[in-house]
């Protein structure tokens, strides 16, 4: 069977934002590579939204703005969306505007951790996860064994109701495969984005590696599980 995968569910390709591409020219170009060198057709970008600061209104707007100037530079067939990634915070949960900014035709909302953890951090994740209008899809879960506690991870991965993301990147590391794992015996979603946010690691990019070194660890029928997710409304 050929693993090969088609959506970048955490792509930094969107000019504009602070977590994102700097420019919209190298933009396109880094889109271009990493369609040219990917079978990665399906593009979303979740540009960092703080509530705190940002409207969400505003906020919707330059999303889109930068959505399209990025689609019309691109000659390629893809498809692009966009959503937000929002930054936790302190009584997140009582923000009354949150589902707005959820996937495109999902009821998952991105939301992403501090890197310093804090006790009411996982507090917050642990009443969005039970009692929020919406799933969470937590974004960048790779990073979690380096700034959390085991403990505080093994809690954060038996959430309900939650999708997790990875980098492409992180399959290579078999330090990783005990989230894996753990997350596969739950059930719970994995997906996956290549985490690009400049030209450089556009062209150093390397999908069928990361996949390849995958494959060496895990049984097909595992990796057809830990791949091929797909987010639906509950």
């Amino acid at each position: 069977m050929a693993f090969k995968l088609e959506t970048d569910w955490n792509c930094r390709l969107l000019a504009g934002f602070p977590d994102q591409i700097a420019r919209s020219d190298a933009a396109a170009e880094a889109l271009t590579a990493l369609l040219s060198r990917s079978t990665l057709r399906r593009f979303l970008f979740l540009p960092v939204f703080d509530p705190a600061q940002d409207s969400v209104a505003l906020f919707q707007i330059r999303a889109n703005n930068a959505l399209k100037a990025l689609q019309s530079r691109i000659s390629s067939v893809a498809s692009l969306s966009c959503a937000a990634s929002v930054a936790l915070l302190p009584r997140l949960s009582e923000y009354k505007e949150l589902r707005r900014l959820c996937l495109p035709k999902t009821d998952y909302l991105a939301i992403s951790l501090p890197l310093t953890p804090t006790d009411w951090a996982e507090n917050e994740l642990a009443k969005l996860a039970r009692y929020a209008p919406f799933r969470v899809f937590l974004t960048n879960v790779h990073l979690l064994p380096i700034f959390y506690p085991p403990e505080t991870v093994d809690r954060l991965l038996n959430l309900p109701n939650m999708a997790y993301q990875f980098s492409i990147q992180s399959l290579e590391n078999p330090a990783n495969d005990r989230l894996f794992r753990r997350l596969l015996d739950r059930r719970a979603p994995i997906l996956f984005g290549s985490a690009v946010n400049s030209l450089g690691k556009a062209y150093r990019f390397d999908e069928a590696f990361s996949v390849g070194e995958a494959r060496k660890r895990f049984r097909p029928f595992e990796l057809e599980r830990l791949l091929f997710n797909r987010l639906e409304n509950g």
